[in-house]
């Protein structure tokens, strides 16, 4: 899994606990569900609706490197 899909899963998985249907969240975006739905199920580059979508779900994205042996 890319860091890219890493991300749809754990957006999807915080909607899913907050039962918040993608109407809903497009809704609080300001956007149509047709351009969430492409940002959530497409695969490539992550588009600039995710900064609006980590902060309406209270996420956010943290790189940090990992320790090579």
């Amino acid at each position: 899994m890319d860091v890219t899909e890493e991300i749809r899963a754990i957006v999807k998985q915080v909607m899913r606990e907050r039962h918040m249907t993608q109407t809903q969240l497009a809704e609080k975006l300001g956007v149509t569900p047709q351009a969430l739905s492409r940002t959530l199920n497409e695969r490539g580059k992550v588009p600039g609706l995710w900064r609006d979508i980590f902060e309406e779900l209270g996420l956010e994205v943290t790189v940090k490197r990992i320790e090579q042996e």
